[in-house]
């Protein structure tokens, strides 16, 4: 993955089913996938935030810590990519999820001094918030 991005879309998303299946039985897995995930290129994960936002709950607590920092990570370098797959997940239904990914953006503001970068996680929750009361809305039978 260090030399070439080509098999990235394909090879990614097969070595985090390896890790979560076999990370929590097996902490060297966590070490190397997160040695890996340290020296690419953050944008190289970015094909992958959906499956790591459905593992946010994973029953490991060194993965879920690893998830956690890799997102964080994630939406420091590529915020106007990233906030759109986590910030839907602050809404989430399922209390621990919603409470990770507030944990994950407030870790994100706080690794930032930049304005410009609040401005627009608060606008994303924002926007997001009000899509979902859109979504329900009741709608009048004709």
């Amino acid at each position: 993955l260090s030399l070439s991005h080509r098999r990235s879309f394909e090879v990614m998303p097969r070595i985090f089913t390896i890790w979560f299946d076999y990370g929590a039985e097996h902490s060297q897995v966590t070490a190397q996938v997160m040695e890996v995930f340290e020296a690419l290129p953050k944008h190289q994960f970015l094909c992958c935030v959906p499956q790591l936002l459905s593992r946010l709950r994973h029953q490991s607590t060194s993965i879920r810590s690893a998830l956690q920092k890799m997102l964080v990570d994630i939406m420091v370098a590529h915020v106007d990519h990233a906030l759109w797959y986590v910030v839907p997940v602050v809404h989430s239904r399922d209390p621990e999820r919603s409470k990770m990914a507030k944990s994950i953006v407030s870790s994100t503001q706080s690794r930032s001094a930049d304005g410009e970068l609040r401005k627009k996680l608060s606008a994303a929750k924002e926007l997001i918030k009000e899509l979902i009361n859109t979504c329900n809305a009741p709608v009048a039978s004709r």
